[in-house]
């Protein structure tokens, strides 16, 4: 095999395993945080209190809009608080906007679902992510959880629990904490095993150029 020949094939391989990082990078990432809840507005009975931590491991499905910035279109995973069974997150067929918020079905809520990993701030801006959880709750109340970043406090959620009690009183739990995102398992087998296939085909060329010129 002519040099020239093995340079294409190499290019080829370099070309597919290139091609497959943007597409894995707009797919999914892993989500979690931690957050001490710092405020609580509603009921008093509720089993979440001040002082309490908030934990959640959710995995973040996309869609690339260019630029580092992703549309968020579902969210699924586990979120807990100290003591409590962890509530199983699974929502999908989320809207985004990159032209403004949206307003949560329950009027009280502006979001956008957006995630920033261009490099350059947040992760999240001020509208945040939007998404509900499943409580057994009746159908006109639903439950929702917001994730923010404030310019003052930092990494925040709104945990909002629209289970009225007889003074139809939403409960808000307020947390502050950090939030680390990474790229989901799969996204990094993808480029591997493109490049393990153009390391595969270097070395196979390599050998037929040996046998060739032999």
């Amino acid at each position: 095999m002519t040099n020239t020949k093995k340079i294409s094939l190499l290019s080829i391989a370099l070309a597919a395993a290139l091609a497959s990082a943007p597409a894995a990078k707009a797919d999914s990432y892993n989500l979690n945080l931690t957050a001490l809840v710092t405020s609580h507005e509603g009921p008093s009975d509720d089993k979440v209190t001040v002082g309490d931590t908030l934990a959640a491991s959710l995995m973040l499905t996309t869609t690339s809009l260019g630029g580092g910035y992703y549309g968020i279109t579902g969210v699924s995973g586990t979120l807990g608080a100290s003591g409590l069974t962890p509530y199983v997150i699974n929502d999908t067929g989320l809207s985004y906007s990159n032209t403004g918020s949206i307003t949560s079905p329950d009027g009280l809520i502006h979001y956008d679902n957006i995630l920033n990993l261009s490099g350059t701030g947040a992760i999240f801006d001020q509208y945040g992510l939007y998404f509900t959880y499943m409580q057994g709750i009746p159908s006109f109340a639903v439950d929702g959880i917001d994730l923010y970043y404030n310019s003052d406090t930092g990494y925040s959620w709104t945990f909002i629990n629209n289970n009225y009690d007889s003074n139809e009183v939403p409960d808000y739990i307020n947390a502050q904490g950090t939030f680390t995102i990474t790229p989901e398992p799969s996204t990094w087998l993808l480029l591997g095993s493109g490049l393990l296939a153009m390391a595969g085909l270097a070395l196979k060329s390599g050998r037929l150029g040996l046998i060739l010129h032999s």
